[in-house]
């Protein structure tokens, strides 16, 4: 294969790229803040497009699935009707599904919870007097250096303090009130935009992808475009795996808190359970908040039942993470925990919750190009197997039989033809044997 000669002027042409990189990067750090503004700007800007991107790829694991699995004769078959619609029928059953989901939940839960908060709100002042008796009695008991006496929770002396604190800074209330809901309008609208975003993006992904695929090929080598390739169908399957392991995360630990708390007669299981699996979208730390915010709740109520339910959710979260999300999951985003905590605390720093949820799928595709580029070096220096799959405890120099019989081992596990393809190659190889000794009979009677 002839390569393409390149363009006499692609010297010149190089130094002036690198130039006017030089001097952008200059000016973004000698104007910093109004770099910073321009950014925020451009993001906000391009907002819907990047919750779009998010919804396309939440949606796309439904739509792949009734594409491969619930219809995957008519996928393999691939017939002129079927491959003109079999997204569009996809796209509906998952939106359908969605919006099916969303009904039962809502038209089930939002009634229970909305009883659940009454109740709470109507038993509050009993709540807080019984609150009230089990702190003295524990200053009593174990005498504590605080007037017993002085020790008052109520929802009046609450409420005072917000309407004293609201009354001294009615204008700044107003216009945080204001912005809020005008931040809630902008942030709707996106979300709409996105979704609808999302559709296009899903429909039409195979042109998109050809797009994408034929501009790398234009402008960058053939191994570049193919390691671009490879990181971002990781970046895919990273973030798939992880939005998948949150939701049947976030499922579990809320249906069997609720089924733990009502078995053990916990008060208020429905809002606690919903709010624990809610914030268990959250990685590390969710958990964390939906037991402190249901201990508090149950607190109010029970104080001793509060302790026991702190114990009852620590075991019920090691069992849910060790035993039944591994078996669900079968593959878990493959991060080490250490990993994990690192990206949410520095996700949470930068960006807040969605930087807390989208860093550990980015912090995965990092982890894991860096474990392939340390294999592919210890390969290169003969201090692993050629098809070792993890970093070896005590690297140590192969012998050149060693190093020759793991790759003889690849070569051949390459060669090796499954069992359903010889069986199916058997057939046809009797068949032929059979037309040759009709022929050969013809053949002789002739």
């Amino acid at each position: 294969m002839k390569k393409i000669p390149k363009d006499q002027n692609w010297h010149y042409l190089k130094w002036l790229g690198i130039i006017v990189v030089s001097i952008l990067v200059f000016g973004i750090i000698y104007n910093f803040d109004t770099s910073l503004s321009v950014l925020s700007l451009i993001l906000k800007v391009l907002s819907p497009i990047f919750i779009g991107l998010f919804i396309a790829i939440i949606l796309n694991i439904p739509v792949t699935f009734f594409e491969n699995k619930v219809f995957r004769r008519l996928t393999l078959r691939n017939g002129r009707i079927w491959s003109k619609i079999k997204r569009t029928v996809s796209i509906s059953l998952s939106l359908a599904c969605f919006f099916l989901i969303s009904a039962v939940l809502l038209s089930y839960i939002l009634p229970k919870l909305g009883e659940s908060i009454k109740d709470f709100f109507n038993n509050a002042d009993g709540y807080m007097q019984n609150l009230t008796e089990r702190t003295r009695e524990l200053v009593k008991k174990f005498d504590l250096p605080f007037d017993h006496e002085s020790i008052d929770f109520s929802w009046g002396t609450i409420t005072s303090f917000l309407t004293k604190l609201i009354g001294e800074s009615t204008n700044d209330v107003i216009q945080t009130t204001l912005n809020a809901a005008l931040n809630v309008f902008v942030s709707l609208w996106n979300v709409i935009l996105g979704f609808i975003l999302s559709i296009y993006i899903i429909a039409s992904k195979e042109s998109l992808s050809k797009l994408l695929k034929g501009f790398l090929y234009s402008i960058a080598s053939e191994q570049r475009v193919t390691n671009i390739i490879n990181v971002l169908t990781l970046t895919k399957k990273a973030f798939e795996g992880f939005i998948a392991g949150q939701c049947i995360e976030a499922v579990l630990i809320g249906s069997l808190t609720f089924i733990g708390m009502t078995i053990f007669r916990f008060p208020h299981a429905l809002i606690v359970s919903f709010i624990i699996g809610l914030t268990a979208f959250i990685p590390i730390f969710g958990a964390i908040t939906g037991a402190v915010i249901g201990a508090f709740l149950i607190l109010l109520v029970e104080p001793i039942k509060a302790l026991w339910f702190l114990i009852f959710i620590i075991i019920l979260q090691q069992i849910e993470s060790n035993v039944l999300y591994p078996k669900f999951m079968g593959q878990q985003i493959g991060l080490p925990s250490l990993w994990v905590l690192v990206s949410v605390i520095i996700g949470g720093e930068l960006f807040g919750i969605p930087g807390i949820i989208l860093s550990v799928p980015l912090c995965s595709v990092l982890y894991t190009l860096l474990h392939e580029w340390i294999l592919k070096r210890l390969r290169e220096k003969r201090l692993c197997r050629q098809n070792a799959t993890h970093i070896p405890e005590n690297p140590s120099l192969l012998t050149e039989e060693e190093f020759l019989s793991s790759k003889s081992d690849d070569d051949e596990s390459a060669n090796t033809v499954p069992t359903k393809e010889k069986n199916k190659k058997k057939p046809q190889q009797s068949k032929n044997a059979k037309t040759r000794k009709g022929n050969h009979s013809k053949k002789s009677k002739k």
